[in-house]
C-alpha cells in the first residue's frame, strides 16, 4: 500500500464541531446547525483556557529578528518561554545566515575565554524571570548584523 509523503489537514471551527459531533455518535453525514457550531466553538474556548489554567503548555511560536549588539548576553522578549534551535545570524559581509546551536549550561562553563569574539556558533538559553542567554563567541559586528530566530510563548 502507497502512503502519500503530503498531507493536509486544515479543519475550520466547522470542520472540528462535525468531526466531534460525529465520533459522538449525534450527527450523521449532514453539516452541523450554525448554532451547534456557536456552541462547539464556545466549549473549545472554555476546554483551551481550562487547559490553561492547569498548566498544561499551550503555545505558538513567532519569527522574530533583532539587531546584535557587542555584547555576549542577547534578552529576548518579556513573552518568550524558550527559543527554537537553530538560531541563525546574518553576516555582514554576504548577508547569507549562518547557523546558532544550543549550548547546555556545562558546555558554557567549561569555556575559558568567554570574551572572545566573533561569529557566533553557540547560544545557551536561561529561563528565569525573561529569556536571556549568553551568545559564543561574543558577537563581532562587524561580522554579524542579526540574530533570526523562532520564539515560543504561551497562548494568550
Amino acid at each position: 500500500m502507497a502512503v502519500g509523503t503530503h498531507t493536509s489537514f486544515n479543519l475550520d471551527l466547522a470542520g472540528v464541531v462535525r468531526n466531534a459531533m460525529q465520533k459522538a455518535g449525534i450527527l450523521g453525514a449532514e453539516e452541523p446547525e450554525p448554532a451547534e457550531v456557536q456552541m462547539g466553538g464556545e466549549w473549545l474556548n472554555l476546554l483551551l483556557k481550562e487547559w490553561q489554567a492547569g498548566a498544561r503548555l499551550l503555545r505558538n511560536v513567532e519569527r522574530k529578528s533583532f539587531a546584535l549588539t557587542a555584547s555576549a548576553t542577547v534578552a529576548f522578549d518579556a513573552d518568550t518561554i524558550d527559543v527554537e534551535f537553530p538560531v541563525m545570524v546574518t553576516l555582514t559581509a554576504s548577508g547569507t545566515e549562518t547557523q546558532v546551536d544550543r549550548m547546555t549550561l556545562s558546555d558554557y562553563q567549561v569555556i575559558t575565554n568567554k570574551s572572545l569574539t566573533g561569529v557566533p556558533s553557540r547560544l545557551l538559553i536561561e529561563r528565569q524571570a525573561t529569556v536571556t542567554g549568553p551568545l559564543w563567541p561574543v558577537p563581532d559586528i562587524s561580522q554579524v548584523t542579526t540574530l533570526n530566530y523562532v520564539k515560543v510563548r504561551l497562548l494568550k
